[in-house]
């Protein structure tokens, strides 16, 4: 479970980082 609550925040990082770099 912890598992795959980590890898939901790291999806949810990485999506925020793309559309940070898109938006710059």
């Amino acid at each position: 479970m912890r598992f795959i609550f980590l890898a939901v925040c790291l999806q949810k990082d990485l999506k925020s980082e793309n559309a940070r770099t898109i938006n710059a």
